[in-house]
Formats: C-alpha cells, sequence, structure tokens
C-alpha cells in the first residue's frame, strides 16, 4: 500500500511539473544591450511573444539554444532588478530603456527561467 501511495505521488508532482513547461519557439537573442543579461524572445504556438532575461556567466556547458528551434520551458515572471553596470533609464510610465534603447515596453511583463543558464538549454531546470 505504500509503495501504491508513494507511486502516485511521484505521478502527480511529475505530472504538475509537466504542465508548467510549455514549448516556446526562439525568436532572437539579444546581447548588446545589458552588460550582464541576454535578451532572449520566445513565441508560443498561438503567436503570443515573451521576453526572458537570462544572465551571462561564461562557465555554462552544454547544449546551446538555437533560434528557430522550439524548447520546453517553465517561465517565471521577472521584477527587472538590473546591476549598476547596466545603466537604465525609464521613460514614459513604465518603458524601460538601456541608452537609448527600449528593452521592455509599458506594462510588458519580463520572465526568467531556470531551464536556461546563460544560452545553455537544461531541460529539468537545475
Amino acid at each position: 500500500m505504500k509503495y501504491v501511495i508513494a507511486i502516485l505521488f511521484c505521478v502527480i508532482g511529475f505530472s504538475s511539473f509537466a504542465q508548467d513547461l510549455k514549448k516556446y519557439k526562439i525568436q532572437s537573442v539579444d546581447s548588446t544591450y545589458l552588460e550582464k543579461y541576454f535578451i532572449i524572445v520566445v513565441s508560443e504556438s498561438n503567436g503570443v511573444n515573451r521576453k526572458i532575461f537570462s544572465e551571462k556567466k561564461g562557465n555554462e556547458t552544454g547544449k546551446m539554444v538555437k533560434v528557430g528551434k522550439r524548447y520546453c520551458l517553465k517561465l517565471t515572471p521577472l521584477n527587472l532588478d538590473i546591476s549598476k553596470n547596466d545603466t537604465i533609464k525609464t521613460r514614459g510610465e513604465y518603458s524601460i530603456f538601456v541608452d537609448s534603447n527600449k528593452i521592455l515596453e509599458a506594462g510588458e511583463q519580463s520572465y526568467r527561467t531556470d531551464n536556461l543558464k546563460g544560452l545553455i538549454y537544461i531541460r529539468d531546470g537545475k
């Protein structure tokens, strides 16, 4: 009986984790505006675009993501906290600019994911 409960718990836990993962297509990768982050634009199958901010670390190994390919990602809303090395000014109500380049529109949500370390894809997000 204990084994049945343990197996059931594992199946339920895995299925709820799997439900959080969605397939996203990498539309673009930009590393020019922020010193410490990649800005990765991904799209859902319905065409909705999301911006992921993935920290540049330089020591990750593994398979790099490719523009045009699809990956299973779990996105988490991000409250942008850019360090002093990345100069950010705000214009308008919520738009975020670096120098004169707008990186987020007013009201646009930014995201992070544990499935990416820099530009390296990590399926299980660890």
